[in-house]
């Protein structure tokens, strides 16, 4: 195995990190969409802001 077990372990734990975080930011996004669509909220500004780390 290229780089062993620990390599794999590591970017394994990358490729999850990045999956949690477009999920995160994806249910963000829809969760914004349906509030300006359920509630009427058109005309509101949003903001995306980072979470904590």
């Amino acid at each position: 195995m290229l780089g062993g077990p620990r390599v794999v372990k590591e970017w394994s734990a990358r490729q999850q990190a990045k999956a949690l975080h477009v999920g995160t930011y994806e249910a963000a996004v829809e969760n914004m969409l349906r509030r300006m669509r359920n509630q009427n909220d058109l005309a509101s500004q949003f903001y995306l802001l980072p979470g904590a780390p």
